[in-house]
């Protein structure tokens, strides 16, 4: 008799490397001391001067405007999916925020997607959903990347920055625009089943192999079928995380808003954009440890604000990840619990 683990078809963790822990554990060490070594550079009290401007009315408003991100990517998502399978918006909305999460603070960016999916096991068609996720993911990336390039156009006309900031805007891009290509080549050309199918006559663990190989091929099917016979929705879904995307762009904007900071809206584009491709670069290093606050630090001195601004800011996108990980611990402690319950009493 298969468990209700099994019956949904959910991956076991594997564990990280050790390569992967030293490299972590490294980043981690040299981004704290990044970090104190900065606040000591723009000195403390400086520091102080500029987060006394934090407006906490404006503060809470900017994390309201954050939240809507993800209600937008629900929506997506949720018209991805579809309609007998759907689970109601407050559930998707949550599976985000809890992905989101965990995608934030791990290395590669990307391990709080199967915690989506356990998130919404037994709200529907496990298939179906993961699926859609899949979908979901290659159409953000997209549109994350075309806004990019979109705004490297006003960027590069009025700013005119140097050749490196160019570069490391470029090269983050191409870095983002990695994945998606990943997953429009590997369902495309069915490469996953395939290797399944070659590994499989190669007589290694062939039954295992071959029931993975029929599961994978399920899937590619629901992605093909989201992307060939449901085009209204596709693009509903996109307009969504257009939404999704805007708001994303402007969080910038809105920190130097909630420090009372004034910078033209082309400059806070600016920021942000490299933000995203800095963050991309550095996706190994865990929560980005002294990546954001590095690199705030330097971008806002090279535009002629203070490195203590820079440090503002960032110390203001920390407090937003603080609660968001909350949240996110918050809605996973049940799923996670129920699983490990499951696990234990598995004969």
């Amino acid at each position: 008799m298969s468990t209700p683990t099994a019956q949904t078809g959910l991956p076991t963790r594997k564990p990280t490397s050790l390569a992967m822990r030293i490299v972590a554990a490294v980043s981690v060490i040299v981004g704290t001391i990044g970090i104190v070594w900065i606040i000591r550079s723009v000195g403390i009290d400086s520091l102080v001067d500029v987060m006394s401007n934090l407006s906490i009315p404006r503060f809470l408003a900017l994390l309201v405007w954050y939240y809507m991100m993800f209600l937008f990517d629900a929506l997506a998502w949720r018209q991805l999916i579809s309609e007998p399978s759907r689970p109601s918006i407050w559930t998707l909305w949550k599976a985000a925020i809890a992905g989101n999460a965990i995608n934030q603070l791990t290395p590669s960016g990307n391990l709080g997607e199967p915690l989506k999916i356990l998130v919404l096991r037994y709200k529907g068609d496990l298939k179906e959903i993961i699926a859609s996720l899949v979908v979901w993911n290659f159409m953000h990336m997209t549109t994350t990347m075309a806004c990019v390039l979109v705004a490297a156009v006003p960027i590069f006309i009025f700013l005119k920055p140097d050749l490196t900031l160019i570069l490391l805007y470029l090269g983050g891009t191409f870095v983002l625009g990695l994945p998606a290509a990943l997953i429009l080549g590997t369902f495309k050309y069915n490469i996953i089943s395939r290797l399944a199918a070659l590994v499989a006559r190669l007589g290694f663990k062939t039954k295992r192999l071959l029931q993975w190989q029929e599961k994978i091929q399920s899937l590619e099917g629901h992605v093909f079928a989201i992307l060939k016979e449901r085009p209204r929705d596709i693009l509903i879904a996109l307009g969504d995380l257009v939404l999704s995307r805007i708001i994303s762009i402007s969080l910038t904007f809105g920190m130097v808003w909630v420090l009372g900071i004034k910078m033209p809206f082309v400059t806070v584009i600016y920021v942000q954009m490299l933000t995203l491709a800095v963050t991309t670069l550095f996706s190994f290093v865990p929560g980005r440890v002294g990546v954001i606050e590095g690199y705030n630090a330097i971008i806002f001195k090279t535009l002629e604000y203070t490195p203590q601004v820079g440090l503002a800011v960032s110390i203001v996108t920390r407090i937003i990840q603080v609660i968001t990980t909350v949240f996110g611990v918050l809605i996973l402690a049940r799923p996670m619990l129920e699983r490990k319950h499951q696990e234990e009493v598995q004969p």
